[in-house]
């Protein structure tokens, strides 16, 4: 929402900074309750600032909620926009821009929506030799519904993740792998850790379309 008590109903222009790229109309319908049940807010938890939130942070009761329908239209967000300073101005129906009922606010809109999602199945196994297999599997953004064989579709033009290491929650080694696996040398055990650790704390991550890494899935397992 822009602030308290923004007019439904209403239009909308934005502005990238101060130079305007586009203007739209936008019919939109916030559904606000004073008081969501806790049915409700468990019902709709994963849809929290669209990612995926673990099921033990549910919304709270009294959280607003924003009713899609057919009057709520998509902003055209342009790829270089993201993470820049958007102007928006949404005055109430009939009304124009330049109206000083207009609600007015400056966003920066993180792309969190298009993130990669946490890995899954994150395990690690010692082998006779000292050495540890790490390894994940990558969770589709698009085209894994299919029960098919093979892998679903990559969603990104490449594969690619950011492993950590951690000591006392503090990284001791980070790299980055094109696969969904490593393989984490005694040698390179002794140098982070003085010997070789009875369990390691591990954090992963897919790399995205930017660049940026996504959410994580970060574990400590005993070896």
């Amino acid at each position: 929402k822009l602030r308290e008590g923004v007019s439904n109903r209403g239009m909308a222009e934005f502005w990238p900074g101060e130079t305007r790229i586009d203007a739209l109309r936008i019919h939109a319908a916030f559904a606000e309750s004073p008081e969501v049940s806790r049915s409700v807010a468990k019902s709709i938890r994963p849809q929290r600032d669209g990612l995926i939130v673990p099921a033990q942070s549910p919304h709270p009761v009294g959280a607003r909620i924003v009713k899609l329908d057919q009057r709520l239209t998509r902003v055209g967000v342009g790829a270089h926009e993201w993470g820049e300073a958007l102007e928006f101005v949404v005055p109430p129906a009939a009304a124009t821009s330049a109206s000083n009922r207009a609600a007015r606010a400056s966003l920066t809109l993180p792309h969190a929506g298009l993130r990669p999602w946490a890995p899954a199945h994150l395990c690690a196994r010692r082998s006779a030799s000292g050495d540890v297999a790490i390894s994940w599997v990558r969770c589709a953004r698009i085209g894994g519904d299919s029960w098919g064989l093979g892998e679903p579709p990559l969603g990104f033009p490449g594969e690619g993740y950011v492993l950590e290491i951690l000591d006392s929650g503090l990284p001791i080694r980070t790299l980055s792998t094109a696969v969904p696996s490593f393989n984490y040398s005694a040698a390179a055990q002794t140098t982070d850790f003085g010997s070789l650790p009875g369990s390691l704390h591990i954090r992963v991550a897919q790399i995205g379309e930017s660049g940026a890494t996504g959410l994580n899935t970060e574990l400590t397992i005993t070896l």
